[in-house]
């Protein structure tokens, strides 16, 4: 029984990936049209309509924890995270339809290393001569805000929570004193290859020295927001921004206030205003992502067919995690 069902799941991939590929190749076919290596005219006068038609602004959400996710899907496709932020700004920056793009954000920040690629894909996106304004829903926090910054202008509502620049690490716990209560073995054999290989261990109290190098990383890490900070909030002044960067969170009616944010303002109003600095008159026309649906029910159906996503693993995974983030995290115990 069990062979029958994976042998309909493969089936079921192989229809699907033939389907993705016939897709993209119609998709491809749409574009040229080479004949004796010349471009044919009435294929030249459909792409100069459709952009004409077509021209527009673009819609990228980021939503949730931030983070870059390693794995790749059944049909080769990662699934989510920063990754396909990331891949969609860069995309836009070569889609000559999109004149501007809004980034919808709302989030509370995530790791050092996906903030800081989501705020450079930003930044070339800019480059590429495309505005970007960045819209906050309920928070833009921390690593959320990192990758604001770099927009042309942020807009935020009255009571969006904005700011928390600064850097947080989480260790896990240490576990000597329930293994104590449960009379197992507190001793846990390591070896290492320098003494400070196992650094934040919870099978030993942290050295002096450890806890020096961990202060340095998060001091140059937080060094680094604040260059972020700065480059972006051209309308700031350093010791401005080193006065409103020391973890606060804001209402957006705060960060107005202290210059965190260009405007008190709706998703709507986001839109319009990416319109306007896209040389767009009226309301813009908000062109939709391509996703393929087919592609995105297999992968979510092979996570579960596979059991590679496990809530249990998940849990403990980030319950040990060794974290450096941008990340706005209330209520932590020291």
């Amino acid at each position: 029984m069990k062979e029958k069902i994976i042998a309909v799941y493969l089936t079921m991939l192989f229809i699907v990936s033939l389907v993705v590929f016939v897709y993209n190749l119609d998709s491809d076919n749409d574009n040229t049209n080479i004949v004796n290596n010349s471009i044919s005219p009435s294929v030249l006068m459909h792409n100069f309509e459709k952009r004409q038609l077509g021209d527009g602004i673009a819609v990228v959400h980021l939503y949730g924890p931030i983070s870059t996710q390693s794995q790749a899907g059944i049909l080769g496709i990662p699934q989510g995270g920063a990754d396909s932020v990331v891949r969609r700004l860069l995309d836009l920056s070569r889609d000559d339809r999109v004149k501007a793009v809004v980034l919808r954000i709302n989030s509370p920040g995530g790791t050092v290393g996906a903030s800081q690629e989501i705020n450079a894909a930003v930044s070339k996106l800019r480059e590429a001569g495309k505005p970007v304004v960045a819209s906050v829903a309920d928070m833009a926090a921390s690593g959320g805000y990192y990758s604001a910054v770099a927009a042309t202008e942020i807009y935020a509502n009255k009571g969006s929570l904005v700011g928390s620049i600064g850097v947080i690490m989480s260790l896990p716990p240490g576990v000597q004193g329930l293994m104590k209560w449960a009379k197992l073995d507190t001793k846990g054999r390591v070896f290492t290859s320098g003494k400070f290989k196992d650094i934040g261990s919870v099978y030993r109290d942290m050295l002096p020295e450890e806890s020096t190098l961990l202060q340095n990383l998060i001091n140059n890490t937080y060094q680094q927001f604040l260059a972020a900070v700065i480059n972006g909030r051209k309308n700031m002044k350093p010791n401005e921004v080193r006065k409103v960067a020391q973890g606060q969170i804001y209402t957006g009616v705060q960060a107005l206030e202290n210059g965190l944010i260009d405007h008190i303002g709706t998703f709507d109003d986001a839109v319009l205003r990416a319109g306007a600095l896209g040389g767009i008159k009226g309301r813009p026309r908000v062109i939709p992502a391509k996703i393929n649906q087919l592609s995105m029910f297999f992968e979510q159906l092979s996570m579960k067919f596979l059991n590679i996503s496990n809530p249990v693993k998940a849990s403990l995974q980030e319950a040990t995690a060794f974290r450096l983030e941008y990340r706005f995290q209330p209520g932590l115990f020291k």
